[in-house]
């Protein structure tokens, strides 16, 4: 809590005044804070006025910030004692530096204050090389004015950024990679028309993305002109003359590229009224989609603002059928019908029940070739066609030329159960209950609710499962989760075997209460962050040590369960705003920076912590052609906070990552789903509170082809196909298709692939392994032969 002192005020040892045996008023004078002071120049050695400082320490949790005052100089005031802090400039003008001199965090110097203030944490601001210009609208003379979001990118180097215009239209980005010759500048307004710098164009502007030029950094200033586009306008309309209370209208040219759409929601008008603005002059394949109706295109040319173009839409005539058998009577099943590359109107569901083989049919499906159907209910084990568990093992249904049928799901004959009663302890109160949860790692599971009413031993049953082994826990927010037979550590758990012909019905548990920790999430005025907020306690020590509990709704929380240890972190976490760690003097945003709280000594309370508003990064994810990817996992994640968020991007590509705390290191991701067919990207040093962050997708490679029996060459339609790449970080995994045949799209080039088809085990076929496959072209006709088991 104190720097090191020596007699008399010193504070080294070598400073230090001897003193003689029967001394008196030998004092010590300790002080609670120190200091860091500096000053920030630039390579110039102009002083820099107004530029943030911060400084972090990992040990005690603490962080502080200032600015410089006119002649650069800073201080850090009363800072507490460690020698650990890390230092950093942060300028909107030069890139962020660390201390002492480095452009990383990783590379930077700690400043140690256990002796004392230090003096001298100076930094030299360089921009480096830089990219800047001006932005005008209409003409080369009038300016932009302020924020105007320019996008300046290097694909070989994955550097540049998003930097904003000023006042006057003017923008600047620093810090980039001088060698790099491939910098491209856009704008992405939805007020204009897209638009590219190209220093042979007319105004030093393009508006295709094709047309834009890549350049190397410089002190040339290079400017873009912004200007509207036409707008297309018409009215939507059902056949059956109800309103389309959604629609999306997409328009997109192939010879122009140009890409535009628009979305209207919450309609009430049989004729709902639309424009799509901004779009350059070309000949377009117009698009709508609308919930609960079949898409339609129209082909549109634009040479003007144009009006009277009108869709008056159908109901989706696909269909897909088949028979449910082994249905008992009283029961029931749901079936989905799902596909991944419908952007509106993805998913259907049929209820079916009866006796015995029942047919069903799932109509008003949009063509599409990948639909997965996927079958659940409380009564029988989940299952995925044909005859799947997980999900990225189905078989898929393709209903783009027509429909489909024989679509066929087998119930068991047999639907094992487990069964068992819970014991309650003394103390229990009425309304106390626990799930009762089975998992095996095929995927398959089950779960139940076991309530106290008044009687200590309560029975419980769970139906509907598969035969193979399970693992079973009970949980709750008040007593300790355990696993069957009675043990707290996951890997010690019994496995449950309902394969077997043992009848699974003395799972038995008897529940402990553990230690509680209470308290309240508070929002950053210091009011009630209200009910729903999920917190958490969970040992440093033991990953088997945690519980979790959510806010009633005057945001108090009371956390059960816990073993008695000294380490645990508090956590909250409420949707699209930062997780909050509990430290006695305030909240952190930082698992590093947390307090452990003990219950060594009894129940806590007054565990109470404040969750802040946070920050948001926002982008849109585009193709090569300008048209929005829908669909896309983007992430940000922060190595200095510990933290990390992520969304799909939306109908029209864009993305808004909420919830996240400041901090200027956040990676971004942008990582397409398996069945899409881009190369994902990422950007670094993204500070939270970004608009802008962009990111444009490439088309990647694609592998094609089909499973055979090596014997007679017929297909093998029960198969899961598995292909990856350390170099390229790349991993695919799927199922084939039902004539054997399957695809993998969005390949980066690269020689060191491994395919790895692994059979059904109701198929009697010998696992395959293919490696050091060489993918830098379209490979659309592999055929894998399979030897009999």
């Amino acid at each position: 809590a104190y720097p090191y002192q020596a007699y008399s005020l010193s504070t080294t040892r070598a400073l230090s005044s001897p003193v003689t045996v029967n001394s008196v008023d030998i004092d010590f004078n300790l002080i609670t804070g120190s200091h860091i002071r500096g000053r920030v120049t630039n390579n110039n050695n102009a002083m820099l006025y107004g530029v943030m400082i911060y400084a972090k320490s990992n040990t005690n949790g603490i962080q502080s910030s200032t600015t410089t005052n006119e002649v650069g100089q800073y201080t850090l005031s009363n800072m507490a004692y460690a020698k650990d802090y890390i230092v950093y400039a942060d300028s909107l003008d030069y890139p962020i530096q660390y201390y002492s001199l480095s452009d990383t965090r990783a590379n930077a110097k700690a400043v140690n204050l256990n002796y004392g203030t230090v003096n001298n944490i100076n930094f030299i601001l360089d921009k480096g090389a830089v990219i800047h210009g001006n932005v005008r609208i209409n003409d080369s003379t009038t300016p932009a004015g302020q924020g105007i979001m320019v996008n300046i990118y290097s694909e070989s180097t994955n550097t540049g950024g998003t930097v904003p215009t000023d006042a006057n239209g003017v923008f600047e980005i620093a810090g980039l990679d001088a060698a790099a010759s491939d910098y491209v500048i856009s704008i992405w307004d939805s007020e204009y028309l897209p638009a590219f710098f190209n220093s042979s164009a007319v105004n030093t502007t393009v508006y295709k993305m094709s047309d834009a030029e890549g350049l190397s950094p410089g002190d040339a200033y290079r400017n873009i002109v912004l200007k509207k586009g036409y707008s297309v306008c018409g009215n939507v309309s059902a056949l059956s003359g109800a309103a389309v209370k959604s629609f999306l209208v997409e328009l997109w040219s192939s010879s122009s590229n140009g890409y535009a759409l628009t979305q209207v929601t919450g309609n009430t008008l049989k004729s709902a009224p639309y424009c799509v603005h901004n779009v350059i002059a070309g000949t377009y394949e117009a698009m709508i989609q609308a919930n609960g109706y079949a898409d339609q295109t129209a082909n549109v040319t634009v040479s003007g603002n144009r009006n009277g173009v009108d869709f008056v839409l159908e109901l989706p005539s696909r269909a897909i059928g088949g028979k449910v058998f082994n249905i008992e009577s009283g029961r029931q099943v749901q079936i989905s019908a799902c596909s991944s590359s419908l952007v509106v109107d993805s998913c259907k569901i049929s209820t079916i029940s009866g006796s015995g083989d029942i047919g069903y049919t799932i109509d008003g499906l949009k063509p599409a070739s990948d639909y997965i159907l996927e079958l659940w209910s409380s009564s029988y084990p989940k299952q995925v066609y044909n005859q799947k568990i997980q999900v990225s093992q189905a078989n898929k249904v393709n209903v783009l030329n027509g429909n489909q049928s024989g679509i066929n799901f087998i119930l068991p004959d047999v639907i094992p159960e487990i069964s068992g009663t819970v014991t309650f302890p003394d103390g229990a109160v009425q309304g106390d209950s626990v799930a009762v949860q089975a998992f095996s790692d095929t995927g398959a599971s089950g779960s139940t609710v076991a309530k106290y009413t008044g009687q200590k031993i309560v029975a419980y049953k769970i139906e509907g499962l598969s035969e193979t082994e399970y693992k079973v826990s009970v949980w709750s927010n008040k007593y300790k989760l355990q696993y069957f037979d009675n043990v707290f550590n996951k890997d010690q758990a019994i496995l449950v075997d309902t394969s077997d012909v043992d009848i699974d019905n003395e799972v038995n548990f008897v529940l402990t209460t553990g230690a509680q920790i209470s308290g309240q999430i508070l929002k950053s005025d210091g009011t009630s962050i209200g009910a729903g907020v999920y917190v958490e306690a969970q040992s440093l020590g033991n990953v088997n040590a945690w519980s979790s509990s959510t806010t009633e709704d005057d945001g108090t929380y009371l956390i059960g369960g816990l073993d008695i240890r000294s380490d645990y972190i508090v956590s909250a976490k409420k949707t699209d705003l930062p997780t909050s760690y509990y430290h006695s003097q305030a909240s952190v945003q930082t698992k590093a920076l947390a307090e452990s709280v003990s219950v060594t000594s009894g129940n806590l309370e007054n565990i109470d912590l404040t969750i802040e508003t946070g920050f948001s990064i926002k982008g849109t994810i585009r193709n090569t052609l300008g048209r929005g990817i829908f669909g896309v996992w983007v992430s940000a994640s922060s190595a200095t906070k510990g933290v990390g968020n992520g969304v799909y991007s939306s109908i029209d590509g864009t993305y808004t990552i909420k919830g996240l705390p400041g901090s200027n290191d956040y990676v971004v991701k942008a990582k397409p789903q398996s069945w899409q067919s881009y190369i994902g990207k990422e950007k670094i040093a993204v500070s939270s509170g970004t608009s802008g962050v962009d990111f444009t997708l490439n088309e990647g490679l694609t592998l094609e082809g089909i499973v055979l029996a090596e014997s007679n060459g017929q297909a093998i339609t029960n198969a899961d196909i598995i292909l990856r790449s350390t170099t390229n970080g790349f991993y695919y995994k799927g199922g084939v298709a039902l004539d054997g045949k399957f695809k993998i799209a969005g390949i980066s080039s690269g020689t060191d692939y491994i395919l790895t088809v692994t059979p059904s085990a109701t198929v009697p076929f010998i696992k395959k392994k293919i490696e050091n496959i060489s993918i830098t072209t379209n490979k659309l006709d592999m055929v894998i032969s399979l030897t009999k088991a």
